[in-house]
């Protein structure tokens, strides 16, 4: 009896072991697409490397993900698609072939896995245009790649890439995207932009470039001017036909009774009415024109609100209306002897898409900016502000 159960556990544990190790070295399931996605910040850059099984595999299913080879990974888990405090983390197992570290992991609730890889790579600023760039080893066949390159919005490639497209990203941003289809294990992959950011690219959400708004402020006040001038023009000819119809014979006998008609006593209530004096219509092109005026001056001080207030070395001018949900100070670094109304000039007309207010002070060579989180952020501002060669570094 004890040999029989000694051989049934000693048979279990066999199988067990055989198991998990058929499951250890099984081929991993094949992802439907990868995208490979670098994040550049001014503080170090994170690589997000992502893939996404086909809606047929069925869960639990292995899987696994290759990276740059001695890339630290800060996070492996799997995307529900909600919050990502609630993504869980996955437990992996790491190995290193042909120049890529690769980590294999069972997927059980999502069908999409992420490695997230802090890395130097960021973007390089040469004094006048930015370079970005990704590079990736597949260690599978994979149908379909994206390389993306997250860029400041407004961002102009120097020398487009074939096949690369803009895509929308969040607030601020945009996605330098290009795809790869039928890739091959081994295959190496790369993306490279060399982008500029120039005040009339670095509209957000639709905005006016500032040229636009300049001319559409000009157009506005021209427009209302010569509606007024018309206004008046009109007033005065309709006054004119007025006092003529007045003094016309036929106006006078008008208001007699014709031969064939009623007598006097019975015509009374049905005479016709006298024309309006020649007072009342001067006396309503006076009011018409006082009012148009009056609109004119509004829209003409409203104008001049906008424009840039300076107080010693200190120039602030305000964009658009409304409180601003955040502020930067940036730092700059300006020449000697710059005119401070010229420099404010050249930084408010890059800002005045992006922000609500500038304040530029010429004694603390800073500009402090009034934005709001939803149209741009402090790095798509300095980013616009770089082609300036006014940000210190």
């Amino acid at each position: 009896m004890l040999r029989s159960l000694r051989s049934i556990l000693v048979a279990t544990a066999f199988v067990v072991v055989a198991l998990s190790t058929a499951s250890a070295f099984a081929a991993p399931s094949g992802w439907e697409s990868v995208n490979v996605t670098l994040h550049a910040e001014e503080k170090g850059s994170v690589l997000l490397v992502a893939g996404t099984l086909p809606v047929k595999t069925a869960l639990p299913a292995t899987a696994e993900l290759s990276v740059p080879a001695g890339s630290e990974i800060q996070w492996v888990g799997e995307i529900l698609g909600g919050p990502p405090a609630d993504d869980p983390a996955l437990k992996y197992k790491k190995s290193t072939a042909d120049g890529v570290d690769v980590y294999r992991f069972t997927m059980t609730k999502s069908r999409t896995a992420q490695a997230e890889i802090p890395t130097t790579a960021g973007q390089l600023f040469d004094g006048t245009a930015y370079t970005s760039s990704v590079a990736w080893s597949s260690a599978q066949d994979v149908p379909e790649v994206r390389l993306s390159l997250r860029v400041p919005d407004g961002a102009k490639a120097v020398v487009p890439v074939a096949g690369a497209v803009m895509q929308p990203g969040d607030s601020g941003y945009s996605f330098y995207t290009k795809t790869v289809k039928n890739v091959k294990a081994g295959d190496k992959l790369d993306l490279q932009m060399v982008y500029t950011v120039s005040a009339a690219g670095a509209a957000v959400d639709g905005q006016r470039t500032p040229k636009e708004a300049s001319s559409s402020s000009g157009a506005t006040v021209l427009a209302l001017f010569i509606a007024v001038i018309a206004f008046a023009v009109g007033a005065i000819v309709l006054t004119r036909r007025n006092k003529a119809s007045s003094s016309a014979p036929d106006a006078v006998d008008a208001r007699k009774p014709s031969k064939t008609s009623k007598p006097a006593d019975a015509d009374a209530d049905t005479a016709a009415p006298a024309p309006r004096s020649a007072g009342a219509s001067k006396r309503n092109l006076i009011t018409a024109i006082i009012i148009g005026v009056f609109v004119l001056g509004t829209v003409i001080v409203g104008v001049q609100g906008t424009k840039p207030k300076m107080a010693g070395g200190v120039v602030t001018e305000v964009f658009a209306q409304g409180e601003s949900c955040a502020t930067a100070t940036i730092a700059l670094k300006v020449p000697d002897g710059e005119d401070p109304a010229a420099t404010a000039k050249t930084l408010f007309t890059v800002l005045r898409p992006l922000s609500n207010t500038a304040t530029y002070n010429a004694d603390s060579s800073s500009i402090a900016v009034g934005y709001c989180e939803s149209k741009s952020s402090e790095s798509a501002l300095k980013a616009a502000l770089a082609p300036t060669g006014l940000v210190a570094q």
